[in-house]
């Protein structure tokens, strides 16, 4: 399958966004800049070994959203924003 198949068969919009990696001691955050109709969203995500595994926080991180439905990338293409 081709990409111009995959995109005439997505289901809503096709999310638009712009992936920075940034280090943080031993880990890299991951900050996806929304555009388009989501322009102005920020997520920025952290892979942790467990759930309990200490990090330091940056100042520009926000609110907590894992588990919050409202921001995967399925419901960011049906919704205009979380």
């Amino acid at each position: 399958m081709d990409a111009e198949t995959l995109r005439e068969s997505a289901l809503g919009r096709i999310i638009e966004k712009t992936r920075h990696l940034v280090e943080n001691g031993p880990h890299t955050i991951e900050i996806d800049v929304y555009e388009g109709a989501l322009s102005g969203l920020l997520v920025a995500e952290i892979e942790l070994g467990d759930e309990n595994e200490s990090f330091e926080r940056p100042d520009f991180l926000g609110a907590e959203v894992t588990g919050d439905e409202r921001y995967l990338n399925q419901t960011l293409a049906l919704r205009d924003r979380p």
